[in-house]
């Protein structure tokens, strides 16, 4: 879920392991040369999906490597079932009431989904997307449930698991 805090663990880690960090958005931002936003609005949700799948793609041999992705990245054409073959994946369970404690306070600049929303409307959203994507993000290898994730929760999770 965009606000869980994907991108600041995913940089910690990719520091402590010495391995590369890629943030999917980073990726689509610099190589279609516009902002999320322009992108949804060129060519609405479904159209950033595909341009998300394919980048996906392109990470299959790809090693040492964090890739920190969009939250919805997950949910469309079998993403999520790539990303597990192709590594270890980590679901961040955050409570959506932690999510919008955390965004409620930005101008929701970078999220699509929370643009030209009320504040009333963009807590609807987390709400009802927290649950819509729980299918997807639960198959991820690695859960970790806690409005306060860090580095050496999922430090543990990964030794534990024996990743």
């Amino acid at each position: 879920m965009p606000g869980c805090g994907k991108s600041t663990l995913g940089r910690k880690y990719a520091a402590y392991s010495g391995y590369a960090f890629a943030d999917t958005d980073e990726i689509i931002i610099k190589e279609q040369g516009k902002s999320i936003e322009k992108i949804y609005e060129e060519v609405q949700e479904l159209g950033f999906r595909v341009i998300e799948h394919e980048l996906i793609k392109r990470f299959s041999n790809t090693s040492e490597t964090v890739i920190c992705t969009g939250g919805g990245l997950p949910c469309f054409f079998g993403n999520m079932d790539i990303m597990n073959s192709q590594g270890v994946t980590v679901f961040m369970d955050v409570s959506p009431d932690e999510i919008w404690r955390r965004v409620k306070d930005t101008n929701f600049s970078g999220r699509p989904i929370y643009q030209n929303k009320t504040p009333e409307q963009v807590q609807e959203i987390i709400f009802k997307k927290s649950i819509e994507r729980r299918a997807f993000y639960s198959k991820a290898n690695i859960i970790l449930t806690d409005n306060d994730i860090k580095l050496e929760h999922l430090l543990e999770a990964i030794k534990v698991l024996g990743f």
